[in-house]
């Protein structure tokens, strides 16, 4: 534990040393309306925004896909040469898929996957490979499971992944960037694994909270309940290394990496924070409605409660 506290401390100079001495820019956030009433699940940006909640896939602009399903999760999968994909995922190991259409200059209709998972899927990411072959990659209760092949050539074939000793337990949420790709879940749960080999190893963490998700932006962190942050590869950028800090003892829902070296965290309170050191969160704005997600792309686009969302705005002083 001793270890543990030092090397949040580290993190947390580091952090300040980044933003410099001078007082961190105010945000804001400039909110605007989906055009639903329903809960914002996960979120991503992809030209405009799409979202899910309930069992509706949600375009910004207003067009909404009904699945008949309660989804969770989605994914925006586009690599330069290949139509880009949409995948979506739910209860009763739900999957479905939507194409670009060049011609349309939109996603077309959503086809559901066949893929023999009966566990409710809460997280979902993708890359392609040559040949167009797409590879999906799902977790939900004691379940990571993986989708392979040519979307226009048929359904992806699906295979469990073995679990490591003692069980995947319940997977929140997933990262992919580049060949990493780590899953998390409650009771502290973290797996990583290299996407070429698929062989996966437990990150032990300093904590045994429920982790519940990724943040959006470019770096890799993690939010849980009673305040956990879990951020990777700080301070010596080793991205072996994850650092975990507690800032108070509000669950937290969604995070970004923000403007500065600092994640920006939503707790379950309404509330925007950005984590200042291994104790502490500065507030920075409290809304009326709840934030759920930010999207995964940018991380400065949020959703949720009653199909809410807003962009994180800085607000430079000269």
């Amino acid at each position: 534990m001793e270890a543990a506290r030092c090397a949040a401390s580290l993190l947390m100079v580091a952090l300040a040393t980044a933003c410099g001495s001078s007082p961190e820019p105010d945000v804001r956030v400039e909110e605007f309306d989906l055009r639903t009433e329903i809960d914002i699940e996960a979120a991503v940006y992809a030209g405009p925004l799409y979202a899910v909640g309930s069992t509706s896939v949600i375009e910004e602009s207003g067009t909404s896909w009904d699945l008949g399903v309660p989804l969770h999760g989605i994914a925006y999968v586009d690599e330069a040469g290949f139509p880009a994909v949409l995948a979506v995922v739910g209860d009763g190991g739900y999957v479905a898929l939507a194409r670009y259409g060049y011609n349309s200059g939109g996603f077309q209709e959503f086809t559901q996957e066949p893929t023999n998972i009966e566990a409710d899927l809460l997280g979902v990411a993708g890359y392609f490979e040559m040949k167009d072959q797409l590879t999906l990659i799902v977790v939900g209760e004691d379940t990571l499971g993986v989708g392979q092949g040519i979307p226009e050539e048929g359904p992806l074939v699906w295979t469990a992944t073995q679990p490591p000793p003692g069980g995947w337990g319940h997977l929140r949420d997933i990262r992919l960037e580049d060949d990493d790709v780590c899953v998390l879940g409650d009771a502290g749960a973290l797996f990583c694994a290299d996407v070429t080999t698929m062989i996966w190893g437990r990150v032990e963490l300093d904590t045994d909270e429920n982790l519940t998700r990724f943040c959006g932006g470019l770096r890799w962190e993690a939010v849980g309940s009673n305040g956990t942050v879990v951020i990777r590869g700080l301070p010596a950028e080793d991205t072996s290394v994850w650092t975990t800090a507690q800032v108070g003892s509000v669950d937290l829902v969604a995070c970004s990496s923000g403007f500065s070296a600092a994640p920006v965290v939503v707790g379950a309170n309404r509330t925007i924070y950005e984590v200042v050191d291994p104790t502490h969160a500065q507030r920075l704005v409290t809304l009326d409605w709840q934030p759920l997600t930010f999207d995964r792309e940018t991380g400065f686009v949020m959703a949720g409660e009653g199909g809410h969302g807003g962009y994180l705005v800085e607000v430079k002083s000269y």
